[in-house]
């Protein structure tokens, strides 16, 4: 007996109409603005290149593309990976604009979604994204942001093209995650982002071990970094390895979570970040003690047992930092002549500003230009009080940033910018907390959400060591953590409707 196939549905139409004209679109969209995109760089860097490096450009060039076609998650997963190994250089177009290579697939990345969203798509598979985790605050604090740009354009107006480009930045990264909550809706589609995080970390570790082993006087691991991405950003990429490896976000096999453990922790000591080993120790250890439920608990208390956590955390950190770096300590002698003390100089620096300019901050941005922190009058307040440190420590001498994200952030954009960053931590935080209680323990999608919450928690005390751009690691990696956490919940939320 013959059976006879029914009719195609009109929402199968729909989805095949959609897909011919992705098909159509998106490559021609990557082809147009890889011509513009290379006829610009050709012009403004005057690039001579020889036969074999012109094909060896082709070469990579539909590559990428091939990644592209590949779909959304293939793209984030790329973005992730060059945005922490970045070894092809940043291309530079005047004005304080750079090219990097992430943000050729974050272009792919768009056109995805404008192609879903013409087809209906990206609203249906979109809509329910923002009701695990809500971006109210992250847009009220990029609002505000790009309002102290109104401010730095009047006072000065010669930095407001450098504050502008790094406000675009920033909310471009901001933008990576709601894409990634739109688009990584599984464990599968999470798993190929960190697995490509993973496996870019791992080469930066193994560049990091042979550059710092051709240094002079190179020690048993090398010379502190070495590698293509600075040692702070490798001590934090290596940091979220280890949670990865010990949490078992890529899966409960040992087979991998072992080898990935011991390249996260060589490059830990290679990085000899300390902002990098207190973050690890603190979501490390924080995140094995409430690993254990409630209702198993070793240690009575919710609070007790945080408690507890954090100060085995500290004394942990405190002993790998005397260990690995003990100059950076300030019980040291030398810690006035160390990073430490350039870095405690540069923070109070900052704090200096901020009560300066307590309401609405100096401008986004506008710390670190060496008019405002390298003041006089700012610079003898901070020698009156630091007369130990080195000359060349103070910002006056060297201009450099505050070197600490919190402290940028309340300089910038004042105690109201500081209070709405607060307003997103927590914000977030409570909605990923709802995530967590909404999934069992011990499978392995709670595994890979356990790494996403307790890795922003390494990022959010990694800041305190360092500034904050648009575009690096440590924006672009907890951009694309939060958005996984809310594109998962929206899944879920969406497949108990249906049920």
């Amino acid at each position: 007996m013959y059976q006879i196939s029914p009719a195609p549905s009109a929402g199968y139409a729909r989805t095949r109409r959609r897909q011919r004209w992705t098909a159509l679109i998106v490559p021609g969209c990557l082809l147009l603005a890889s011509v513009a995109v290379g006829r610009a760089v050709v012009e403004t860097q005057a690039i001579q290149a020889s036969a074999p490096q012109i094909a060896l450009s082709a070469a990579g060039v539909a590559a990428a593309v091939a990644v592209m076609l590949r779909g959304p998650a293939a793209c984030l997963a790329a973005i992730g990976a060059l945005t922490v190994l970045r070894v092809i250089p940043d291309v530079s177009l005047g004005g304080g604009v750079e090219l990097y290579p992430a943000d050729a697939f974050f272009g792919a990345l768009v056109c995805w979604w404008a192609v879903r969203a013409a087809g209906g798509g990206a609203r249906s598979r979109g809509a329910s994204s923002g009701a695990a985790l809500r971006g109210t605050a992250v847009l009220v604090f990029l609002a505000y942001a790009a309002l102290t740009l109104l401010y730095v354009a009047v006072v000065d107006p010669g930095r407001l093209s450098v504050s502008s480009v790094s406000w675009l930045r920033l909310a471009e990264t901001a933008s990576i995650g709601w894409l990634a909550a739109t688009f990584l809706r599984t464990r599968q589609d999470v798993n190929v982002v960190l697995g490509a995080v993973a496996a870019a970390g791992a080469i930066s570790v193994v560049l990091a071990l042979v550059g710092g082993a051709e240094e002079p006087d190179a020690g048993l691991l090398g010379v502190r970094g070495g590698g293509v991405i600075n040692p702070n950003a490798l001590g934090l990429v290596s940091g979220l390895m280890l949670l990865m490896a010990v949490f078992g976000a890529l899966g409960p096999s040992l087979l991998h979570r072992v080898p990935l453990g011991a390249v996260a922790a060589v490059g830990l000591v290679q990085s000899q970040s300390v902002g990098s080993l207190a973050g690890t120790s603190i979501a490390l250890v924080l995140g094995l003690a409430f690993i254990v439920p409630s209702s198993r608990r070793i240690v009575p208390g919710r609070w007790l047992r945080g408690g507890v956590a954090v100060g085995l955390a500290a004394a942990v950190a405190f002993g790998l930092t005397s260990l690995i770096r003990p100059e950076n300590l300030p019980t040291s002698d030398g810690f006035q002549s160390g990073s430490g003390g350039a870095r405690t100089v540069l923070a109070a620096a900052g704090l200096e500003l901020v009560e300066r300019n307590p309401l609405i901050g100096v401008g986004w941005r506008r710390s670190e230009a060496p008019d405002v922190i390298g003041d006089p009058d700012l610079n003898a307040e901070l020698r009156s009080r630091f007369r130990e440190t080195r000359d060349q420590f103070f910002p006056d001498v060297s201009p450099a940033s505050v070197h600490n994200a919190y402290v940028q952030v309340a300089a910038d954009l004042g105690l109201i910018g500081l209070g709405l960053l607060a307003w997103v931590f927590v914000s977030l935080g409570r909605g990923i907390a709802r995530v967590l209680a909404r999934v069992r323990r011990g499978t392995p999608e709670w595994a890979q959400l356990w790494f996403l919450a307790w890795g922003l928690v390494l990022i959010a005390v990694w800041w305190n060591d360092n500034p904050l751009y648009g575009a690096q690691p440590e924006t672009v990696l907890p951009a694309l953590f939060v958005g996984a956490i809310a594109g998962v919940a929206a899944n879920r939320a969406a497949a108990r409707t249906r049920t």
